[in-house]
């Protein structure tokens, strides 16, 4: 039985790991769903036409592989009566996948309130110098 994902990042970066699904159109598949999802994995109701033009794949390919997908447990359907829409997909882990927990992690601010993006660092990930003076240089070029 597929584990629900509580957080899309954590997700992308299942799918995208050497455990996710084989074929890459199926990991472009589950791409174009991810730009439609909310940060904790749930409410993509995005068509297949829609998801096809985001990802440059036919309607056919993204129906094929969005089924492939919910069969494999990269995606389920919303629990009734839990979805916003008719055909509501939620981001889901196979069994024996396993998502690090430092990117389950909840983002906060310094007071303690959480971010409303999803972050790439946890708050426990510390920067070293040779990471702040990139982050100084890119905000230069920004």
């Amino acid at each position: 039985m597929p584990q629900l994902v509580g957080n899309s990042w954590a997700w992308f970066r299942a799918f995208l790991s050497k455990d996710g699904p084989k074929d890459r159109e199926t990991r472009l598949t589950l791409v174009g769903h991810l730009r439609f999802m909310q940060g904790n994995g749930r409410g993509c109701w995005a068509g297949a036409r829609t998801i096809g033009v985001t990802t440059w794949q036919n309607k056919a390919t993204v129906l094929k592989h969005r089924a492939k997908a919910i069969e494999e447990g990269w995606l389920v359907p919303a629990p009734a009566g839990k979805s916003r829409r008719p055909g509501e997909l939620w981001a889901s882990v196979p069994d024996g996948v396993t998502i690090n927990p430092k990117y389950l992690a909840i983002p906060v601010l310094p007071d303690r309130t959480g971010c409303h993006t999803v972050s790439d660092r946890s708050p426990d990930n510390s920067l070293t110098p040779e990471e702040l003076s990139e982050d100084e240089k890119a905000m230069r070029f920004a």
